[in-house]
């Protein structure tokens, strides 16, 4: 599988998994299904810009090994989203920051499951 192409099936599983959490997330807090797309497609804009950014440069960076190089890349695109959802959602940093790293800790997990059926 190309590197484009295993790029576009992350991305969408990302997107698809942080997408429909913050949206869910939005609805149960205000109690309401309207922030529901609004959240979803900050998401997707989001996810774009952090996704692509990540996977790309990953490589080039290559001091640490695989493991702890993963775990610290997704630290910096959880606090980077949560940044995002502080501003964009008017959620406090405790609740932004939850919402970053929960939201990029099961998408990560998620993404290795399917890797390891995709790849052996």
């Amino acid at each position: 599988m190309s590197p484009g192409v295993m790029h576009g099936w992350a991305l969408g599983l990302t997107i698809l998994l942080e997408g429909a959490g913050l949206a869910l997330f939005l609805i149960w807090q205000r109690r309401s299904l309207a922030p529901a797309l609004y959240g979803f497609l900050l998401s997707v804009g989001l996810n774009l810009i952090t996704h692509t950014i990540f996977w790309y440069s990953f490589p080039w960076f290559s001091l640490l090994d695989y493991g702890p190089r993963l775990w610290l890349a997704e630290g910096l695109i959880a606090l980077t989203e949560a940044s995002v959802y502080r501003c964009f959602c008017s959620l406090s940093w405790p609740q932004a920051l939850a919402l970053g790293v929960e939201l990029n800790l099961f998408s990560a997990l998620a993404g290795l499951f399917v890797w390891q059926i995709f790849l052996g």
